[in-house]
């Protein structure tokens, strides 16, 4: 009811806002506000794109709206001036960005609230990500935007950002995703680590989980590969996950329980920290993948049904693919992401060898 509310109140204060947009003038210096409603991997994927504004201008007082839970992802990030956390409070976000007097508003994904926030910002411009199968609602409220960037199902979605700056003249850049955990999360890491009597190196770090089953690789899969990383290059595994059943489950599978390690107590900024001290990384499309790309860890990719072109850290000198069997299918996109599937589809993950993954984590570990 309140979503249909805030729905018909803009529509019918649109022309004053759009009228306020054209005749106002910007403050100086220029602000520009990033909206980014996504997950931890999507946040982290932005990173790029704030990079990218300060390097063509310095002086941009750059801001970022994304969800409460995920301001800690961004605290620390020396190109983000401002970091606007949305509690589910639209006067009060609406209120506060009106009087910001944005130059530019660029909303990096599909969404009704998104272009109102555009909109109710006044911002002479106004960039948003298109894309079909998102509703009326979502379609409608294109026509707020000055500029709509489809996004093109199978490609980048970095490549997909940088043409949102295009609009702003602000060049491309290459992909680098960060995050900066703060001096007490490096602290608290190591003291962890000490705790449990790992250096740095010493172990590989397994995310056992994806907080979506169809993504989810099987907990015996995972048991042995740790058996095979503890047995055949000698280092400790450390679970990082918040589902303690999925932890109990690969401990009670595996051979080398000892030699496990459970770092669901780890907060997010520390888990990063960890990971900068792994030897390497293995996981699903989920979250923490992105957080140990941000980090510069060794990773395996398993890649599943999971599109591999779109968000995935591409393959480098430090990241490995490990793609589903053949005669499997990307089935999984950025601009759709199901929760159920056929067992056709299951088997792109739960048809993933162990041994493949083995041997691109062996691989990572012997360049790296």
């Amino acid at each position: 009811m309140r979503t249909l509310f805030w729905a018909l109140l803009t529509i019918l204060l649109s022309p004053v806002l759009w009228i306020i947009s054209l005749i106002r003038h910007p403050v100086a210096p220029k602000r520009v506000l990033i909206i980014q409603l996504g997950k931890l991997g999507d946040v982290l994927c932005t990173t790029g794109m704030f990079r990218a504004v300060k390097a063509a201008d310095p002086s941009i007082e750059l801001h970022v709206l994304c969800w409460g839970r995920f301001r800690e992802v961004l605290s620390g990030n020396p190109s983000v001036d401002h970091v606007h956390a949305y509690d589910g409070s639209r006067t009060a976000l609406f209120w506060t960005l009106f009087h910001l007097r944005f130059s530019a508003v660029i909303n990096c994904l599909p969404g009704a609230l998104p272009s109102a926030v555009g909109l109710w910002s006044a911002a002479p411009v106004r960039v948003s990500t298109s894309s079909s199968g998102h509703g009326i609602l979502v379609s409608l409220f294109r026509i707020f935007n000055n500029v709509n960037v489809p996004f093109i199902t199978g490609t980048s979605t970095h490549a997909h950002y940088m043409k949102l700056l295009a609009p702003l003249g602000i060049p491309a850049i290459l992909r680098k995703l960060e995050y900066f955990p703060s001096v007490n999360d490096q602290d608290a890491a190591m003291s962890w680590l000490k705790d449990h009597a790992l250096s740095s190196k010493s172990f590989v770090c397994f995310n056992i989980s994806a907080g979506n089953t169809v993504k989810e690789w099987p907990a015996a899969s995972f048991a042995a590969l740790a058996d095979q990383v503890i047995e055949k290059h000698q280092l400790s595994v450390v679970l990082s996950t918040l589902d303690h059943q999925k932890v109990k489950a690969v401990m009670e599978l595996s051979h080398h329980a000892e030699k496990m390690m459970d770092a669901s107590s780890l907060t997010l900024g520390q888990c990063a920290a960890m990971m900068k001290n792994a030897a390497a990384f293995v996981a699903v499309d989920t979250g923490p993948l992105f957080l140990a790309d941000a980090m510069g860890t060794p990773i395996a990719v398993i890649v599943g049904g999971s599109h591999p072109n779109e968000q995935i850290p591409p393959v480098s000198d430090r990241v490995r693919h490990v793609l589903p069997p053949a005669g499997s299918q990307p089935w999984m996109f950025v601009s759709k992401s199901p929760r159920v599937a056929t067992a056709e589809q299951l088997k792109s993950i739960t048809g993933t060898s162990v041994e493949a993954v083995e041997r691109a984590l062996g691989d990572m570990l012997i360049k790296n």
